[in-house]
């Protein structure tokens, strides 16, 4: 592929930048061939004494976005893939013939990766740069690090933005939800979007992701739903782990005097809670069926053989928590029948990205062919991706938020008895399970 750089003859697109009556703004777009000079130009180029830049600019960084124009040195995550650069000419510059160029900072030989070419009309002009997936073509290194070379009427020409403060830092990892929604893999797309869109947090639990996925959308996929069938074919809800965990939970609610159990065979306690209604969990926030699970199931996914699919994308290995819901029964003195009419189960991930090594790796993904491989294509415009370009995007944006995902509860007929005893305990003086 060639170099993508922008034609010699765009032109202004907007006449005032909102904040400033003395701005314009010059935006290109990307195609793929070098700039080309013509004759007279060139000419001019040989010919006329080199200048020092300093007579013409005042000064060049990289801004968010042209109405806040607040300085920044990397490319957040947003609806548009445009870098915006605020440059301030002097008056001598204005009516000059400018050309702005962008390279990607190298080790050996810095890579031109695309290019304006206009006339200053003012002393102060933003120019835009559509910094979408086609400059990602070499595959080499993930963060792009980029500065601009400006040249004025063939004869003054300097750098700018090239200090580890001001280079503008580019992370592949930033295109992965495009790279998603263009393969339709649209849930995953949502929760990418739902991590780069958040302040900076690496803890995922004091994040909550609630009501982002359906369980009842992943029993499309032959594979989760083989998986959930073992769960409720096995029925480990009945283990005596289980029954232990039942147990506190129930002893918990009654020590709390949230319920109380029943004393006489014309009184029964209903158990199980699928309410979304938030409720702390130590010192995190969760709904309340989050604390009635007993039981969880950890999926595995075999990273080799599953298909790169929505599921494959939002949530590789993850955890089915397992509710149980029916009625606590008083059958004698000394014992209560447990009978179980359902479960309910839900998803729960720890949707972060703290992998290292192969624990951490994410395939080969491609901003340029909007795809995705499990193994090295040996392709240039493929990038190995892993757990940690994520985190080393969150160190230089102080955005992305890790996050516990939680899906809806879905039902499931399960019918089952056992019995429990109980003691009276003397510091409570209230009667609780054992087993």
């Amino acid at each position: 592929m060639g170099k993508n750089i922008f034609a010699d003859n765009d032109s202004v697109l907007d006449s005032q930048d909102p904040n400033d009556p003395n701005s314009v703004l010059y935006k290109g777009v990307v195609a793929d061939n070098d700039i080309l000079l013509d004759k007279a130009s060139l000419k001019d180029a040989v010919n006329s004494p080199k200048q020092n830049i300093e007579m013409y600019v005042t000064e060049g960084f990289w801004v968010d976005n042209p109405k806040t124009l607040t300085p920044i040195n990397f490319l957040p995550y947003k609806t548009n893939d445009n870098a915006y650069l605020l440059v301030r000419f002097k008056n001598a510059a204005v009516g000059s013939k400018i050309t702005v160029r962008v390279y990607d900072l190298d080790l050996l030989v810095d890579d031109s990766i695309t290019a304006i070419s206009s006339v200053i009309n003012q002393n102060n002009v933003i120019f835009t740069f559509d910094l979408n997936g086609k400059v990602f073509y070499k595959g080499v290194d993930s963060i792009l690090h980029l500065y601009v070379s400006i040249i004025i009427d063939n004869n003054a020409k300097g750098d700018f933005c090239k200090t580890d403060k001001t280079l503008l830092k580019v992370h592949v990892v930033r295109y992965i939800p495009q790279i998603m929604s263009a393969n339709r893999w649209n849930v995953g797309a949502s929760l990418q979007k739902y991590w780069f869109n958040a302040p900076s947090n690496s803890d995922y639990k004091k994040r909550l992701g609630l009501d982002l996925i359906r369980f009842s959308y992943f029993m499309q996929f032959e594979r989760f739903k083989t998986f959930i069938d073992s769960v409720v074919s096995g029925e480990t809800w009945l283990s005596n782990k289980a029954k232990l965990e039942f147990i506190n939970l129930i002893n918990n609610k009654i020590n709390q005097n949230a319920v109380k159990l029943p004393e006489t065979i014309l009184n029964i306690l209903n158990f199980g809670n699928s309410s979304k209604q938030l409720v702390r969990k130590g010192n995190y926030t969760v709904p309340i069926y989050e604390n009635e699970y007993i039981q969880h199931a950890n999926y595995v996914e075999d990273t080799l053989t599953a298909p790169i699919d929505d599921m494959f994308c939002c949530l590789g290995d993850f955890n089915i928590h397992i509710t149980i819901y029916g009625s606590i029964y008083y059958t004698t003195s000394d014992n209560y029948l447990v009978s179980i009419k359902k479960i309910g189960l839900h998803i729960q991930d720890n949707f972060d990205f703290t992998g290292t090594g192969i624990s951490g790796f994410l395939g080969f993904w491609s901003p340029y062919h909007n795809k995705v491989n499990k193994i090295d294509p040996e392709n240039n415009s493929y990038y190995y991706m892993s757990d940690n370009d994520y985190r080393e995007y969150r160190n230089s944006s102080n955005l992305g938020g890790d996050f516990n995902l939680l899906s809806d509860v879905a039902f499931f007929d399960a019918t089952a008895e056992y019995s429990l005893h109980y003691y009276y305990d003397l510091q409570s003086k209230k009667r609780l399970l054992k087993i």
